[in-house]
């Protein structure tokens, strides 16, 4: 853990990344397909988040939707 100093006082900083919470991916044969227009620089954050992860960047994204959606609709 880092202490940066501020200027009231100093505050702890995690080393780490912070583990995400798991994510629940549904079987395949229960998919559909989305065209998703995106700005060219947020394209290249998402594909080069996803090459830090070890993961494709169509992963990446669901796992972002997957846990950004209400988990109370999750029967849906």
């Amino acid at each position: 853990m880092a202490i940066y100093s501020l200027l009231f006082g100093h505050t702890d900083w995690p080393d780490d990344r912070p583990v995400r919470r798991p994510l629940h991916v549904p079987p395949l044969d229960d998919t559909a397909r989305v065209t998703l227009r995106l700005p060219a620089g947020l394209k290249r954050r998402v594909e080069a988040s996803a090459r830090l992860e070890g993961i494709t960047a169509e992963t990446w994204v669901t796992g972002a939707l997957a846990r950004s959606v209400d988990p109370r609709l999750e029967a849906l």
